[in-house]
C-alpha cells in the first residue's frame, strides 16, 4: 500500500474527529457573543492601554464593574431548556489559555452572572457586572485578563473548565504596592489563661466500621455513615471488670437516622508511637477497637433522636457530655431548617437519658427532654448547637455556684435563622435526677445584625462578601464574623494552674457569596481556636463588659488525607480529660470523607 495514501487517509480521520468536537477555548461560540461596553474601578473608568494602571495595595478589596452588551442572536439567562446561555466573567491566564486558566490571583476566578434570580438579557440588551475583588497578598505589576463564557449550564455549576469562551477578552493593568503598617492582632499573652501554645498535637486515631450496608435493617434501617452527620463526642468511663476502668468515647453514626455508640480510647503511649499523622500519610494511625451501638428502648426505628420539630427532623449537633458521677448523657436537638419562629417554643431544646448495659444489651432509658419556654435575651437560635459543662469553680465564682451545664455555640445558620454573630454560651442547673429546673442564664453571645459590625466578633479580614449582608473587613489582618462563620463545639478548661474557655471556629475566607440555593461557590475555610478569659465571661454574665474579646486567636491546620482539608472539614465535637490533660476532636473528612479524632496534650 502507498504510504502517503496511509497517511492521508489517517489524516483525514483524524480531521473528521476534530471537526467534531467543540474546543472549550473558542473565543466565540455559534449565536452567542458578547460585546465590550465600559470598565470602572472604584468608580473610575478604566480603558486598557489609554488609562494609567489602577493603583491598589496589598489584600485591598476594590470595585470591578464590567458592562457587556449581548450582540449575539441568543438570550443569556438560565432557562437552558428555552435556549438561554450562560453569561459569567471567568479569569485567564496565558494568551495561550494555558493551566493558568481559573486562577485566583484576585481573589475568585469568577464574576457569577446572575442565574439564581431568573435574570435574562436578550439581544441588543446590556449586563452590569458589579462585583468586588481583593488584590493580591504580594506587591507587584499584573494584568488581570476576564472574558465571557458559557457558564453556569442553569444551575450546574460543574462544568467550568469545559465551557465555551466568546467575546473578546478584557484586560485591567494594575500596580499593587505593599501595605504600610501590615501587623496581625496581636494577643498579649494573660498569665493564668490558655491559649494555642499549652497544646501540641499528641496523635489520632480512626472510628471503625460498626456493621457493613447490607445488616443496617439490623440497625433500624440505619447506615454506618459518618460523612454528612455533625457527631459531638463525650468521655466515659466503664468498669469492665472489679477495680480495672477503660475510658471510651461516645460519638454518633447515620445521615438522617442516627446510632449511639463507643469505642475504646487507645492508649496514649500507642498514640504517641503509632498515631501521628505525617502529611497526608495515615498508615500509623489506629483504629479504635468498637465498645456498644446502643439501642434505644422506646423509638420504633431505634433511632438516638427524636423525629419532632419542624418537618419532622431533628439532629444532634455539636458537643455532648456524659456525667461520669450521674450517669446521664446530654445532647442537643437541632432542626436543620429552622427558619421561622422561636426554636424553643417549638420543639425541645435539650435531651438527656442514661445509658445501660453491654454489648447486645446495650441500650438508652429513661430518655427525657426539656424545652426552655423563656426568651433568655440571646438570639433564638445561638444555643441549640450543642452543650458541655460548667466546672464547678467556674460556677461558684460567676453563677452562685447554681449551673452547671452550658448550652452553645453560636454561629451563623440556615436561612434566616437568627443565630449568634460569633462564639454564645448560656448557662442552666441540674437536679439530681438529672432535670433542668432553671432558664437559660446568658454567658455569652453577639447579637445578630446585618449591618453594624461591631456587634459582630472580631476575626481575621481573609475574606471579601459579595452581594451579602457580611461588611467588609477594615483591613485584610481585622475583620468581624460573617453569615457563613460556624461553630460546633466548645468547652471549659481548667489543667494544672490554667483556665480558658475554648471553641472552634469554622471561618470562610475568599470570596463570600449567596449563590445557589445559598451555597457559596466554590468556598474556601479555615479553622481556628477562639480562647475566652474566665473572668471575662464572668464580668459578661453580671453586664459589666459588652463586645467581648477573645483572649486569643489562633488559626489551625488539622491533620489529614487531604493536602487541603474539604470545605466541610471542621471540629463537630470536643471532650477534655482532666486526669490526662487530653484534648479530643471530632474532625469531619479528615480521613478521606470519613472523620478522625485529633488528640492534643496541654504542655504546660
Amino acid at each position: 500500500m502507498n504510504t502517503k495514501i496511509v497517511f492521508a487517509t489517517i489524516f483525514a480521520i483524524f480531521t473528521l474527529i476534530l471537526s467534531g468536537c467543540k474546543n472549550p477555548y473558542s473565543n466565540r461560540t455559534e449565536n452567542v457573543s458578547s460585546r465590550f461596553v465600559s470598565i470602572e474601578i472604584n468608580g473610575t473608568a478604566y480603558q486598557h492601554g489609554i488609562s494609567s494602571s489602577v493603583q491598589l495595595e496589598t489584600g485591598e478589596i476594590f470595585q470591578f464593574k464590567v458592562i457587556l452588551e449581548n450582540n449575539g442572536t441568543t438570550t443569556w439567562g438560565p432557562g437552558v431548556e428555552a435556549g438561554q446561555h450562560g453569561a459569567s466573567l471567568l479569569s485567564r491566564g496565558h494568551p495561550s489559555h494555558d493551566i493558568n486558566d481559573y486562577n485566583e490571583t484576585f481573589g475568585t476566578f469568577f464574576v457569577l452572572y446572575p442565574m439564581q434570580g431568573g435574570l435574562v438579557v436578550k439581544p441588543g440588551e446590556q449586563m452590569t457586572y458589579d462585583t468586588v475583588l481583593r488584590a493580591p497578598d504580594e506587591a507587584g505589576t499584573y494584568t488581570m485578563r476576564w472574558q465571557t463564557a458559557e457558564w453556569p449550564l442553569g444551575q450546574n455549576t460543574a462544568n467550568h473548565r469545559s465551557s465555551n469562551f466568546f467575546g473578546r477578552e478584557i484586560f485591567v493593568s494594575i500596580v499593587v504596592t505593599q501595605r504600610e503598617n501590615e501587623s496581625a492582632i496581636i494577643f498579649e499573652p494573660r498569665d493564668g489563661v490558655l491559649d494555642a501554645s499549652d497544646f501540641e498535637y499528641a496523635g489520632s486515631f480512626k472510628l471503625p466500621e460498626l456493621w457493613p450496608f447490607y445488616q443496617r435493617h439490623l440497625y433500624g434501617n440505619v447506615t454506618d455513615e459518618k460523612v454528612y452527620l455533625d457527631s459531638g463526642i463525650a468521655l466515659r468511663e466503664v468498669e469492665i471488670e472489679p477495680g480495672v476502668f477503660e475510658k471510651r468515647l461516645l460519638a454518633l453514626t447515620g445521615t438522617y437516622q442516627n446510632r449511639l455508640y463507643e469505642v475504646a480510647i487507645p492508649d496514649l503511649d500507642e498514640i504517641e508511637t503509632l498515631g501521628k499523622i505525617t502529611s497526608t500519610n495515615l498508615s500509623s494511625v489506629p483504629v479504635a477497637e468498637k465498645r456498644n451501638i446502643f439501642y434505644v428502648e422506646d423509638n420504633d426505628y431505634n433511632n438516638f433522636l427524636v423525629n419532632s420539630g419542624l418537618n419532622g427532623q431533628s439532629w444532634t449537633q455539636g458537643s455532648m457530655w456524659y456525667d461520669q458521677d450521674t450517669g446521664w448523657l446530654y445532647w442537643t436537638n437541632n432542626i436543620y431548617y429552622p427558619a421561622s419562629g422561636n426554636y424553643a417554643a417549638e420543639t425541645p431544646m435539650l435531651f438527656y437519658a442514661k445509658l445501660e448495659g453491654e454489648g447486645e444489651g446495650a441500650h438508652v432509658v429513661n430518655r427525657q427532654s426539656w424545652i426552655d419556654p423563656r426568651d433568655y435575651g440571646a438570639p433564638s437560635c445561638s444555643l441549640i448547637g450543642g452543650v458541655t459543662n460548667i466546672p464547678d469553680s467556674f460556677a461558684d465564682a460567676y453563677l452562685n455556684g447554681q449551673r452547671s451545664l452550658a448550652l452553645g455555640f453560636g454561629g451563623g445558620g440556615s436561612i434566616v435563622t437568627t443565630r449568634s454573630m460569633g462564639p454564645a454560651l448560656g448557662a442552666v442547673s441540674l437536679i439530681n435526677d438529672g432535670t433542668l429546673h432553671e432558664n437559660v442564664q446568658p454567658i455569652m453571645y453577639y447579637p445578630f445584625s446585618s449591618t453594624d459590625e461591631s456587634f459582630r466578633c472580631i476575626r481575621d479580614g481573609s475574606y471579601f462578601p459579595v452581594g451579602t449582608s457580611t461588611p467588609l473587613p477594615s483591613s485584610p489582618w481585622e475583620g468581624r464574623w460573617t453569615d457563613n462563620d460556624i461553630i460546633k463545639s466548645g468547652l471549659f478548661i481548667e489543667y494544672s494552674g490554667k483556665r480558658g474557655y475554648l471553641t472552634f471556629a469554622h471561618q470562610v475566607t475568599g470570596r463570600i457569596s449567596y449563590d445557589f440555593a445559598g451555597s457559596n461557590l466554590f468556598a474556601k475555610y479555615q479553622n481556628a481556636w477562639y480562647f475566652y478569659d474566665w473572668k471575662d465571661l464572668g464580668e459578661a454574665i453580671v453586664g459589666t463588659k459588652t463586645g467581648l474579646m477573645p483572649s486569643s486567636i489562633t488559626v489551625m491546620d488539622y491533620p489529614s488525607s487531604h493536602a487541603v482539608l474539604p470545605a466541610d472539614g471542621y471540629v463537630s465535637g470536643s471532650c477534655f480529660d482532666q486526669e490526662t490533660g487530653l484534648l479530643y476532636l471530632y474532625v469531619k473528612r479528615a480521613n478521606g470523607s470519613n472523620p478522625l479524632v485529633h488528640v492534643y496534650k496541654v504542655i504546660l
